[in-house]
């Protein structure tokens, strides 16, 4: 794409509609140079809307640049676009999918770009809404390591910070705190005065959190009824066999009455050779008989 088409800031929608597309098309194609050259040289202009290049979506997954650019893992065009266009970008935008740029590149393994990403709250509405799939529920999904780890951190630092009584936070905590070698590897990272998972992962035990913005401490109950939510690990990589009691049967610990109700009723077979049983041999008084059924006897 040529670099002197356009001298003017504003440009005509459909001017910038075609500048778009190309980028998308070059993203698409992995030109990662290309897409960088073009956003630096096409980032000051605005359509007759008002909107730059980071505002317009691709309008099939509604993936604005950044988020097409995490989505095909160019990974220096998304950190390009993170720390010169930030003010410019909606970091926090979310695509059809219900994804956000951290939750994609979390899903790609692009855990440098994530880190990048939180350094901006914006980038995680999921703070403000309870209902929506969190950049938490992913990550907890990969392999704990020194890749995955600073995430994990920054995320749990973010919803102690502003979002401490999140339901979907208190369900993730229940997950961590049920793999001993998580916590083991997680507090570290993590001062005891912000978070001390030996108090945190006790159920129903208050803990303290440290704000990291005015480092006052600011206790509240973790653990409470209204935030604990009971929850049990999902199939993920960090999880451990878990020993239930609830999945053991001992028939000593019902009554009669409970077994009874538990057995499955016999039902007749579907098909087959027909069961058959002796029947009972009686004896029967000898009859005459007759001519049939309207027969009637002369008199």
């Amino acid at each position: 794409m040529s670099e002197q088409k356009y001298t003017n800031e504003e440009i005509t929608n459909e001017k910038m509609n075609r500048i778009v597309q190309q980028i998308f098309t070059l993203i698409g194609e992995r030109n990662e140079i290309q897409v960088i050259k073009d956003i630096k040289y096409y980032a000051k202009f605005i359509n007759q809307d008002g909107f730059s290049i980071f505002e317009i979506d691709n309008n099939i997954r509604r993936n604005n640049i950044l988020m097409s650019c995490c989505m095909f893992g160019l990974q220096n065009a998304a950190l390009f676009i993170i720390r010169n266009y930030n003010d410019s970008v909606e970091l926090g935008s979310i695509n059809r999918e219900r994804q956000t740029a951290l939750m994609i590149c979390i899903n790609n393994n692009m855990y440098r770009v994530a880190i990048e990403l939180l350094n901006f709250r914006d980038s995680m509405p999921e703070l403000n809404d309870e209902d929506m799939n969190s950049s938490l529920d992913l990550i907890l999904t990969k392999t704990i390591n020194n890749d995955t780890i600073p995430v994990l951190v920054k995320l749990i630092e973010y919803y102690l910070q502003y979002s401490p009584t999140n339901k979907n936070f208190h369900k993730n905590m229940d997950i961590i705190c049920s793999n001993k070698h998580v916590v083991e590897k997680l507090q570290p990272y993590i001062s005891k005065n912000v978070l001390d998972f030996d108090k945190i992962c006790s159920k129903k035990q208050e803990a303290e959190a440290s704000n990291y913005v005015n480092n006052t401490i600011t206790p509240y109950n973790m653990r409470n009824d209204q935030n604990t939510l009971n929850a049990r690990p999902y199939s993920m990589q960090i999880a451990e066999p878990v020993n239930d009691p609830d999945m053991n049967f001992d028939a000593n610990e019902y009554t009669d009455q409970q077994l009874a109700s538990m057995r499955i009723n016999k039902r007749a077979r579907l098909g087959g050779k027909k069961r058959r049983t002796k029947r009972k041999i009686t004896k029967h008084k000898k009859t005459k008989r007759g001519r049939g059924k309207f027969y009637k006897k002369r008199s």
